[in-house]
């Protein structure tokens, strides 16, 4: 089904699909990485208020979502200025 999908996407040459994915591989680690933490995260804030819901795992999982997406880019940023500084480059 993977390579059926990526010849579909390939054939549609959407310049805003392909950004998004092109995006979407940069930051991966980064997303997948806060993804993890983020969910603790929520998690632990919603059951420390008292927050139940039908929902909870959907709205816990949209939310962490939102926050990652939020700040996987300038948390790339950082860390990359970070490693140049160790590195000595400007």
């Amino acid at each position: 089904m993977m390579p059926l999908a990526c010849i579909v996407l390939m054939l549609l040459h959407n310049k805003k699909l392909n950004n998004f994915f092109s995006w979407l591989g940069k930051y991966s680690l980064e997303i997948y990485v806060l993804q993890m933490f983020m969910i603790c995260a929520v998690d632990t804030i919603f059951k420390s208020i008292g927050y139940s819901s039908d929902f909870y795992y959907i709205i816990l999982t949209t939310l962490s979502f939102m926050i990652v997406f939020i700040i996987c880019s300038p948390l790339h940023r950082g860390i990359a200025s970070i490693i140049n500084k160790v590195k000595g480059k400007k």
